[in-house]
């Protein structure tokens, strides 16, 4: 065997694997392309990217399954319109609902049987504009603040009252019925309060502002109404009170906004106002 012959096969053989290589290269592209994997990697980096650690939680779920159901996002799905590829594929769609009903599992998808592989930047960001409806969005962050402001300062208050009568005296009927009907009356100007942030005619800032207002009115009143029997405890109490009504409220976090816009019963119910 003489030298130009093992060039000979060296070379075929490099262009043997290139070949082969090649070939191996495109039977993986068209198998993922037909199975979804990179379109289904693609969805669940999209719901870690939304959820962090809660994949599993409905309701993210569910804003992820809106989120692909955006036109924007449904115009980059681009199926395989071949004879082949279409008969593959509805086999392998119902190869997967039979694991799907047997492991009791959710689709990736969901109600969709397929979805993009690659989302542009400029369509994602407009698709994730589109669906969280940023004014929507900043009217929701404002009431959901505005009121769980309200609630944990008149669950304070309330904690503060029940105090002002630690034992049932019967010749204290009458102030403490005055006291329930002031602050319901509280309760009442507190909804107006934040129904007029919700409607638009006042900003977060000035909502916060007239909230606070209105409770350390309300504690100026009853010092002033039971100064004779406010102990120095008790006056200390109202003090710090007034102190910490002054303290605004933290901004909700993303899984709160989420169960607000998605799930309001629930919201509403969670935050609802005490009642005395």
């Amino acid at each position: 065997m003489n030298l130009p012959v093992v060039i000979d096969i060296a070379i075929g053989l490099i262009f043997i694997y290139l070949t082969l290589s090649v070939l191996t290269c495109e039977i993986q592209e068209l198998i993922t392309i037909l199975l979804q994997w990179r379109a289904e990697h693609l969805k669940r980096s999209i719901e870690n990217l939304f959820t962090g650690a809660s994949v599993d939680d409905p309701l993210y779920q569910k804003f992820t399954d809106k989120f692909y159901s955006s036109p924007l996002i449904k115009a980059l799905n681009q199926e395989a319109k071949g004879r082949l590829a279409v008969s593959f594929r509805k086999g392998v769609h119902s190869i997967a609902a039979l694991y799907y009903s047997m492991t009791r599992t959710r689709s990736v998808f969901r109600h969709q049987k397929s979805g993009p592989s690659y989302i542009p930047a400029k369509i994602f960001s407009a698709a994730l504009l589109q669906q969280v409806r940023l004014k929507e969005l900043s009217q929701k962050v404002g009431e959901l603040t505005a009121r769980k402001f309200s609630a944990q300062k008149l669950a304070q208050i309330r904690t503060f009252l029940n105090a002002l009568q630690p034992k049932p005296d019967r010749s204290l009927e009458g102030e403490g019925l005055v006291l329930r009907h002031q602050y319901q009356n509280l309760q009442q100007s507190l909804d107006q309060t934040i129904a007029e942030l919700v409607s638009g005619r006042s900003n977060l800032s000035s909502c916060l502002d007239q909230l606070s207002a209105q409770m350390v009115l309300f504690l100026d009143s009853i010092d002033g109404e039971q100064s004779d029997r406010l102990t120095p405890m008790i006056r200390s109490q109202l003090a710090y009170l007034k102190q910490a009504i002054a303290q605004r409220q933290l901004e909700p976090t993303v899984t709160e906004v989420l169960q607000l816009i998605f799930d309001p019963g629930s919201a509403a119910k969670t935050l609802g106002l005490l009642i005395f």
